[in-house]
């Protein structure tokens, strides 16, 4: 099942921390710490293997495939530690609060997930009532790229300010809106946003990496410091 392995793993995980914790052979943790970093070290990261696809040029399916259950994964961690830390300052009683942990997970991802298709549905709605498809002159393409941006950045902005997961609800809009939305553009359109996006991921993907390396060094400096 997608999103299945972060579940099962945060569980797992924190369960074995636990354990170990309590026979002495790592530092003892609570419950609650323990499931905490069960999700945090559940996220997987597909992007050396996505790169090494690439460079392969493998099936586009199995990219994707790659590709959604990792995104997904990393969302169902994100979403379980959140509920998790929600009670952090409680005493923390399993046999009490692990059922509201898993009510807490359920309703946040399914509200998120109802977020991002209601924000592809009004998408799709206005891009049908615009009818840009039928207009291909001009910079109705820079028009269509700039309100499809707009409308995926609303279902990220939407569910963080419910506080919910904007991960899990920009997944599942792209999810509709590449089905109904993508329809209603034109070719230009759809190149240029498709462009755009590939420009914006690598971007993206590059400066998350660069920043974990200057956090490396900065933290190692840091540690010196207070050393001496």
């Amino acid at each position: 099942m997608l999103g299945g392995f972060a579940f099962l793993s945060t569980f797992v995980v924190g369960g074995l921390v636990y354990g170990a914790g309590q026979l002495g052979w790592c530092y003892p943790l609570g419950l609650l710490a323990s499931l905490t970093f069960g999700a945090l070290i559940s996220a997987t990261d597909p992007v050396s293997v996505l790169a090494v696809f690439q460079a392969l040029g493998v099936k586009v399916d199995l990219f994707s495939m790659v590709f959604g259950e990792s995104v997904l994964n990393d969302a169902v961690s994100i979403v379980l530690f959140r509920s998790i830390l929600d009670f952090y300052l409680d005493d923390f009683y399993a046999q009490m609060h692990l059922p509201r942990v898993l009510l807490s997970f359920a309703t946040i991802a399914t509200v998120s997930i109802l977020v991002g298709w209601a924000t592809a549905a009004l998408s799709a709605l206005v891009f049908k009532w615009l009818r840009m498809a039928h207009h291909e002159e001009g910079d109705t393409h820079l028009r269509e790229a700039a309100l499809f941006w707009c409308f995926s950045y609303l279902s990220f902005v939407v569910a963080e300010v419910a506080q919910l997961s904007g991960i899990v609800s920009t997944l599942f809009a792209g999810i509709f809106m590449a089905r109904y939305v993508t329809p209603n553009l034109t070719r230009r359109g759809l190149r240029l946003c498709a462009q755009l996006y590939r420009v914006l991921a690598l971007l993206a993907d590059t400066m998350v990496f660069l920043l974990v390396g200057m956090a490396i060094v900065v933290y190692y400096n840091e540690c010196e410091v207070s050393h001496t």
